[in-house]
């Protein structure tokens, strides 16, 4: 009998235990992904429109990034925003997920420092960061949609616009998976975030909802958003060339989570 809720084929598959988590009376993908864009959504909204300072080091937290996954799932699974406690066919082992997370934000601390003529652009900054939250795959599932949009936090809160990550659904299957998956590969293969910084800036621009005012939202563009100068910084904390993913971290199959 075939499974109504089965994962993609090249998503990370949830533990009967996980599965029982979810929240609500869901009879087949379809409704579960409808629910998940919902709630998405709304962290998204939260996120982007609101009024808040959002600060570079504040997005770099881990309690600030399980909060942010939280906001994600919240209202679909009871696990949203708690760490996994089980091994998946990709990311690190659980046991080391909190180190891992902790290498990171010190890592992107010391990126933000960074002055000299060496220092990544803020798109790059911001695509490394994502990058390395999802080979970490530290949740049991949504790590590339959380990471992605954890992504688009750091960018706006440097000063930048949101990316437009191809302008499309990466969670259905098509050219643009596929264009998506080849970026990530290059990345795994020789650390090259040119294809993968590429694609997030492909795709139609950003642009508000039709009824953003009756949201009671605004636009990042003009939204109150508090940055950061950037001064001099140590070599990142987790001894890695350029803050690079331990060697388990490969996430070039994690499009459908």
């Amino acid at each position: 009998m075939t499974d109504p809720l089965a994962e993609p084929d090249d998503a990370t598959p949830l533990t009967e235990e996980e599965r029982n988590s979810l929240l609500l009376p869901l009879f087949n993908r379809k409704e579960l992904n409808r629910v998940e864009a919902e709630n998405i959504s709304r962290a998204r909204s939260w996120l982007l429109f609101s009024r808040r300072r959002l600060r570079p080091e504040s997005v770099a937290d881990e309690r600030w990034l399980k909060d942010l996954h939280r906001r994600m799932y919240a209202e679909v699974w009871a696990w949203a925003g708690e760490y996994r406690t089980t091994e998946k066919n990709l990311g690190v082992a659980h046991w080391q997920i909190r180190i891992d997370m902790r290498d990171l934000e010190a890592d992107v601390q010391a990126w933000l420092g960074d002055s000299s003529t060496a220092a990544y652009e803020d798109d790059e900054l911001a695509i490394r960061f994502g990058y390395r939250l999802v080979a970490i795959h530290p949740f049991p599932n949504g790590n590339g949609r959380w990471s992605r949009l954890a992504s688009d936090a750091l960018i706006v809160a440097l000063g930048g616009k949101p990316f437009t990550w191809g302008g499309g659904l990466l969670i259905d299957p098509g050219a643009l998976r596929r264009s998506y998956i080849s970026a990530l590969q290059t990345a795994d293969a020789n650390q090259d975030f040119a294809p993968l910084v590429s694609f997030a800036r492909s795709g139609s621009n950003w642009r508000a909802p039709h009824n953003v005012e009756s949201l009671g939202v605004i636009p990042p563009e003009s939204s109150r958003l508090m940055t950061t100068p950037r001064a001099g910084r140590a070599a990142p904390a987790s001894g890695r060339p350029g803050g690079s993913p331990p060697r388990r971290a490969r996430c070039v199959v994690t499009i459908g989570s």
